[in-house]
């Protein structure tokens, strides 16, 4: 080798031609989707329309998380299930206590007495209780549409 000659390397790299085979990276965003889908915390919200009242909150993170929805007259809707009595609804929060959190949604208009029966219920099985005043602002750059349908 003289430096004056310059160094030819041969290659076995040959041009693809025809259709790329997109099976492998579906593969991968398949598997990708159902990692994220285990690693995320959704928590489904009962369909019952509540008028919450107005604050400045903020919501601690918790590995699980159990939603009641309580409307003005103080019925308690859980997992889609009404719950006209408060003893019906301590029996199905014994199951859900390992969720470690309890989140309240109650409407303005919501006797203080269910939502202290329901904080000292949750207190009673070692829950932490948060009472959500706000709806979460909707940021308005989404692509997404408020259509007012809950």
């Amino acid at each position: 080798m003289t430096p004056d000659k310059p160094l030819k390397i041969k290659t076995n790299l040959k041009i693809f031609k025809g259709r790329p085979d997109f099976a492998p990276y579906i593969s991968v965003f398949f598997i990708l989707m159902a990692f994220f889908m285990m690693a995320s915390h959704f928590v489904p919200v009962a369909g019952v329309p509540v008028n919450l009242p107005t604050a400045v909150t903020r919501i601690l993170p918790a590995e699980r998380k159990a939603i009641v929805t309580v409307d003005s007259e103080g019925v308690i809707y859980f997992k889609d299930e009404r719950y006209d009595n408060m003893d019906d609804f301590n029996r199905k929060l014994v199951e859900e206590a390992q969720a470690g959190m309890l989140i309240i949604r109650a409407d303005a208009a919501t006797p203080l007495e269910v939502i202290a029966q329901l904080i000292a219920m949750a207190q009673g099985h070692d829950m932490n209780t948060i009472i959500m005043t706000a709806e979460p602002e909707i940021i308005a750059e989404t692509p997404f549409v408020e259509t007012g349908n809950r």
